[in-house]
């Protein structure tokens, strides 16, 4: 430790810790306080395993969202295009007879062309993240109310439901495993490969990035598609797991906005720590 460290504030020294110390802080007083409150329903088991299976609906799109808004971007239409997923995944299997096995990567690559399609209205048109994908969360919510006309989807094959709201006997969720692991996986590709890399690079000063031979908008089509990456399929398998959680598809039941909001925090601190 040198001599400078030493000289530094308490406050200064704690500043990079900031970002992943203050949402810990909270969510500790969350718990005490239902610890307070509700000791004998909040801590059981199943409503613990209810908050994880929520929560990991969000993981795989909140990785997705790291890269977009760490490049400085946003995209509003994240929800639709999970939602839009799901109800083209279930009306394959259900109404069309296909295999979970085709159905499934079906939805999944047309997500990552929904996410194309908002990348190039962004790059090509010079339209304003926030307006565009906005305009395109419309449109992708028109899309499924349309296909889905009213009509609930149920009872899906076992392998879907098991996506959805399987467990490992003794062990947590399969979907919260699915979420952890795009979680590490999506960290790993922002620290450790040039992808990440770039991306870091574009948020921090556009123009530079330009002058040191980063093609900016290429890389800010394939941050919105999320085709070649390990991050190439969130919000579509979001949508996968959501229509098979409750083992129901229906466009009404769709992801909030606040999904954007949700990791916009931990967006910044990574790019933060990166540098």
């Amino acid at each position: 430790m040198t001599a400078e460290t030493h000289k530094q504030p308490l406050s200064e020294r704690l500043e990079p810790y900031i970002a992943i110390i203050g949402p810990m802080v909270m969510i500790l007083a969350i718990l005490v306080f239902m610890g307070i409150v509700e000791p004998a329903r909040y801590f059981r088991t199943t409503n613990l395993n209810l908050i994880l299976l929520d929560a990991a609906l969000y993981m795989p799109m909140a990785m997705t969202m790291t890269f977009v808004i760490t490049q400085r971007g946003i995209d509003l239409s994240i929800g639709s295009i999970a939602a839009l997923s799901g109800i083209i995944m279930a009306f394959l299997i259900k109404q069309y007879g296909y295999s979970v096995y085709v159905a499934v990567p079906i939805a999944i690559m047309l997500g990552a062309l929904m996410g194309l399609i908002n990348g190039l209205i962004i790059t090509r048109f010079n339209v304003p993240d926030l307006i565009g994908t906005l305009a395109m969360d419309l449109v992708y919510r028109g899309f499924a109310l349309v296909l889905a006309k009213g009509l609930v989807l149920a009872r899906f094959p076992d392998f879907l439901t098991d996506i959805g709201r399987g467990q490992i006997p003794g062990f947590v969720p399969i979907p919260v495993l699915i979420g952890i692991a795009t979680m590490i996986g999506g960290y790993l590709l922002l620290t450790r490969s040039y992808f990440g890399r770039y991306t870091i690079a574009i948020g921090s000063n556009p123009e530079a990035a330009e002058l040191t031979g980063i093609s900016v908008n290429r890389h800010k089509v394939f941050a919105y598609a999320c085709i070649l990456r390990v991050v190439a399929w969130p919000s579509a398998r979001a949508g996968v797991a959501r229509a098979a959680a409750p083992t129901t598809a229906e466009p009404r039941r769709n992801f909030l906005r606040f999904s954007p909001l949700s990791v916009v925090h931990t967006s910044v601190s990574c790019a933060r720590d990166s540098r």
